[in-house]
């Protein structure tokens, strides 16, 4: 990860703790808050200065893996696709294509922007990615797939794992007091050491 990376990411949870201010006393959704958070950080963390753009792909990868999710177990003949589709697999179908020219969109803009001698194809996720897709050495370079199916798995990785690490963090601390009184004395250290660092740079 990009060092540069750090305040991005410091940037989306502070935001998201400021936001729960608003509701003290009330109940909140973490798992749904984290999830939120978490699909920021990696869209901006993956894709850069395309950001927005990375944010809605992530959302459409999000609906595929829902209704892979919820097919897996389901029993299909063989063939039987090809001549009667499920409401679920056209609109996989529509998802996989949307996600695909979207890529491929921000893609074709970076090159352009080398092209002109903007930027090069920039250091986020995806940028490493296109620099691979365009490798001079053809047995290291990567296909367009293979490109989609990297950025579905950080989607995987990144965003599913590390919403459900959050939740159960933030639930296990809350059942437990002691390990409450830990956690605050260890964050004020770690906070400490972050401001006696960032002072220090300046």
């Amino acid at each position: 990860m990009s060092q540069n990376m750090i305040p991005e990411m410091s940037s989306s949870m502070e935001t998201m703790l400021e936001k729960w201010k608003d509701f003290e006393g009330q109940e909140i959704d973490v798992h749904k808050e984290f999830g939120l958070v978490t699909t920021e950080v990696i869209s901006r963390t993956a894709f850069g200065s395309s950001y927005v753009e990375g944010k809605h792909i992530f959302e459409m990868v999000a609906r595929l893996t829902a209704i892979t999710v919820r097919n897996v177990y389901k029993l299909r003949f063989p063939g039987i696709s090809l001549i009667l589709k499920t409401k679920d697999e056209i609109e996989a179908e529509k998802l996989e294509k949307a996600i695909k020219k979207s890529i491929l969109d921000i893609v074709k803009s970076r090159k352009v922007n080398m092209d002109e001698g903007v930027d090069e194809f920039e250091s986020d996720y995806l940028g490493q990615l296109v620099k691979m897709a365009n490798e001079s050495n053809e047995s290291k370079r990567i296909t367009v797939e293979q490109m989609i199916d990297e950025l579905k798995a950080v989607y995987g990785a990144g965003h599913l794992t590390t919403t459900s690490l959050l939740s159960w963090t933030v639930f296990l601390l809350a059942i437990n007091q002691e390990w409450q009184d830990k956690f605050s004395c260890s964050e004020y250290e770690s906070v400490r050491l972050l401001s006696a660092d960032e002072h220090g740079d300046q």
